[in-house]
């Protein structure tokens, strides 16, 4: 069975959400506020950094705000944009977290928060994959469908006076996965040769998929896209009483590469961690699709207000990575200091022992010498003005980043620290890349602020900055948006044969 349901809920069926929509115009960032969900993840947490070098004022949810391991880097964040980031605690299977208070001030929404855990045996499949995604989305969307309502109802009933005035949510940027698109497909024995020119237009074939990750991924985008299909049905059977449904677009990165923002686990990092720990004994024949986290929030930011963005899907693929280009590049750069990276090849029958107590290298056994099709990704190149990243940058980046926050139990040789210290690795936060303190004190201050005052979270923001910092003024624009287009500077890759 195709993922893909019926017409009237394909994405081109509710490709604006309805004649009478909120609109979204082009243009920087500089006056919208932005709910980031899951903003403490590997691509959250940078999607919240490339929306504030572009101006915004971003709104992130966590699940605990006060664990400290999970936020630290997103408290400093917070402090080096002078308090544009705060953060909101609320949990993807918790209905009620999703409140009217999360969102209040927001114009625009990334729902990014989605687990990413792979080798889920079907047991645990519901509760850990399946519910989260499939439940997770509808909460997310169903709290913007109120916020909606409210907003309506508020303009309805004449209220244009500042102090009761809702701004409508004109958008939903929702973070899919390129697995939404192949899971359980084979495109070469469908006829697709060794390029796939429109992915966007391809779903998962849920029968035939074997991963329950991938599953989960077809399930919530399929979700959002009902969702909003439900909405404009609403709409239009209401003669103008409903308001119209919000504009959706998703982004479906493969898998994602490129420096972490914190120390936390995640399982974009599994490869550079084994290479750089030397956990396995050689390398194994194997590929992966891979992109720039960057440049995968770089796409989340321009589908949030692309013109031509509501309705679509975005394939985010940069490039087919070998796992010995991957080594041959840690070892050339990481080896001078002191990180033992395999280069012997690994014959498939060692990889096979090796799987009956791994698990990790028991779900790569059945692509060993696989490489996948050339995926296009013109249409985030054209319609969103991505650039993506070479393979190159983002191996050594990640590298760095896994280094820098010992991620997984990662060390700092010696050499790794000489270098850190003389300023000779890239740095991947703030305005200019430089970390920050204080930045907690603004993430409470301004939660308690928005509690007490019923403020939105972009005032309650900037009077706490005011009050911690005692006025100090903010990075300005001008700083911001010359950081960022430095950022998103790199070489073009073409994927397309």
């Amino acid at each position: 069975m195709d993922c893909a349901s019926s017409p009237s809920t394909t994405p081109a069926a509710v490709a604006a959400g309805g004649a009478s929509a909120p609109k979204v115009s082009a243009g920087d960032l500089h006056s919208e506020v932005i709910l980031v969900t899951g903003a403490s993840g590997y691509i959250g947490s940078h999607v919240c950094l490339a929306l504030l070098r572009r101006g915004a004022t971003v709104i992130g949810t966590v699940r605990d705000a006060q664990r400290a391991s999970k936020v630290t880097h997103l408290t400093r964040m917070s402090s080096d944009f002078g308090g544009r980031l705060t953060l909101v605690e609320a949990d993807l299977l918790a209905a009620e977290s999703w409140s009217a208070s999360v969102i209040k001030g927001c114009t625009l929404v990334c729902h990014v928060a989605s687990p990413f855990v792979v080798g889920i045996a079907d047991r645990d499949a519901e509760r850990t994959l399946f519910a989260p995604a499939r439940d997770g989305t509808t909460n997310v969307l169903a709290m913007v469908a109120r916020h909606n309502e409210a907003a309506a109802a508020a303009e309805f009933a004449g209220g244009a006076i500042a102090s009761d005035y809702i701004p409508a949510v004109r958008r939903v940027v929702v973070t899919s996965s390129m697995a939404a698109v192949s899971g359980g497909r084979d495109w070469r024995k469908e006829g697709y040769g060794e390029t796939l020119d429109e992915p966007e237009k391809e779903w998962l074939n849920l029968e035939e998929c074997k991963s329950n990750y991938t599953k989960s991924k077809g399930i919530a985008e399929r979700t959002a896209w009902d969702f909003v299909a439900t909405l404009k049905a609403k709409a239009e059977a209401s003669a103008g009483l409903a308001p119209p449904p919000f504009e959706l677009a998703t982004i479906l990165p493969t898998f994602v590469i490129g420096p972490p923002l914190s120390a936390s686990t995640a399982t974009s990092h599994t490869v550079t961690r084994r290479f750089l720990k030397k956990e396995l004994p050689a390398i194994p024949d194997l590929w992966f699709s891979t992109v720039d986290v960057r440049d995968v929030a770089a796409a989340h930011c321009a589908a949030l207000t692309a013109p031509d963005a509501a309705g679509e899907r975005f394939a985010c693929w940069a490039q087919d990575t070998s796992f010995f280009e991957w080594s041959r590049i840690l070892s050339e750069t990481f080896g001078p200091m002191g990180y033992k990276v395999p280069r012997g090849r690994l014959p498939k029958w060692i990889m096979r022992i090796i799987s009956l107590f791994d698990k990790e290298v028991r779900m790569m056994l059945p692509n060993v010498g696989v490489r996948s099709v050339t995926v296009s990704n013109a249409k985030a190149r054209a319609m969103l003005g991505v650039t993506f990243r070479t393979q190159h940058e983002s191996i050594i980046d990640h590298a760095h980043g896994v280094i820098r926050h010992e991620v997984d139990g990662v060390v700092q040789t010696a050499a790794w620290k000489q270098g850190e210290a003389e300023g000779k690795w890239p740095v991947y936060c703030g305005p200019g890349g430089g970390g920050g303190g204080g930045g907690e004190a603004v993430v409470v201050a301004a939660a308690a602020a928005a509690e007490e005052a019923d403020a939105t979270p972009a005032e309650a923001a900037a009077a706490a900055t005011k009050e911690v910092s005692g006025g100090g003024a903010a990075a300005t624009p001008e700083a911001e948006e010359e950081t960022a287009a430095k950022d998103d500077r790199s070489p073009a890759v073409s994927t397309e044969s």
